[in-house]
């Protein structure tokens, strides 16, 4: 998978992260539709070393030993992420509501 994903962009989650009962219990997840802040982005991931996967400034977990891929921070698939996509502001048809309509003359 290739990803854009930088340190410091915000991304929003689309898909709730869960570890299917897997874990200690109180790991913190990504919930979709919030926005976070990208603070890692790479192949970090123990369990699939091809997986591109981010850790978030908002959310940081205890570094644990798991049984099956040794000690690590859980991260999360960045393939559950999209890119905030920051529109630039106009005031325009706010200004053009303040101009007073032009009245047409019928002769």
């Amino acid at each position: 998978m290739t990803c854009n994903f930088q340190v410091g962009q915000k991304v929003v989650c689309i898909e709730n992260w869960h570890l299917n009962g897997r874990g200690y219990g109180d790991e913190i997840g990504p919930k979709k539709g919030e926005v976070y802040t990208i603070r890692d982005v790479g192949f970090l991931s123990p369990v699939d070393p091809e997986m591109v996967v981010v850790r978030l400034q908002e959310i940081r977990n205890q570094e644990r030993p798991y049984r099956l891929c040794g000690t690590f921070e859980p991260c999360f698939d960045a393939s559950q992420f999209r890119p905030v996509v920051q529109r630039k502001t106009s005031i325009e048809i706010f200004k053009t509501m303040l101009n007073p309509a032009r009245e047409r003359a019928f002769a």
